[in-house]
């Protein structure tokens, strides 16, 4: 009955999240359109130029600019993945 239970809680997780997303989507169709992009580009290996044709200009600039935050994100993030250790150390 457990795993029921749990699979239940999941499901019901995974339709609050879709559900959420359509109503952010709806309000700026633009994240829609983007993520249905990624979901292609991921499936299809496209290339960040074949991404920058995609967008118009300023949209593509925007795209480049994430792409760049995101993998400092990334970088700061496993960074500090290590042990904490002192300065004074």
């Amino acid at each position: 009955m457990d795993e029921l239970d749990r699979r239940f809680q999941d499901e019901l997780a995974n339709l609050e999240r879709e559900s959420q997303t359509r109503a952010i989507e709806a309000a700026n169709p633009a994240l829609r359109a983007r993520r249905e992009f990624e979901q292609l580009r991921r499936a299809y290996n496209l290339t960040v130029a074949d991404v920058l044709g995609f967008f118009p200009e300023d949209e593509a600039v925007a795209y480049l600019i994430d792409l760049m935050e995101l993998q400092v994100a990334v970088a700061d993030k496993s960074s500090n993945c290590g042990p904490k250790r002192s300065r004074g150390t």
